[in-house]
């Protein structure tokens, strides 16, 4: 099964042009990567200093495989100054009806 999730972060003011640099750049990086299915940047429509970025990879090992790469590392060191946050916030996703955990009362 597929890995997929959100990356949020917020860039400080100013800074918005150059986390869109950084989130544009990577991307191309992460494509690359083997195993990667998705990753595409975005800014919020209301508020362009919010970026959200939804990634898929192939299974868990290749979602793993990324985090290991020395590119993320690079990335991340280089936004972090830019953003509100201490580090890009994940939310992880699950396609509907794969839990079994929904209250059937809904």
């Amino acid at each position: 099964m597929s890995t997929t999730l959100i990356a949020t972060f917020t860039a400080r003011a100013g800074e918005g042009p150059t986390v869109e640099r950084l989130i544009t750049a990577y991307a191309d990086v992460v494509r690359s990567e083997p195993g990667n299915e998705r990753f595409e940047p975005f800014t919020d429509a209301e508020d362009d200093h919010r970026f959200i970025v939804v990634e898929s990879y192939r299974d868990d090992d290749a979602f793993a495989a990324h985090l290991a790469a020395r590119a993320g590392a690079d990335f991340n060191a280089a936004l972090v100054g830019h953003i509100v946050e201490p580090a890009s916030v994940l939310q992880f996703l699950r396609p509907a009806g794969t839990s079994g955990s929904l209250d059937a009362r809904a």
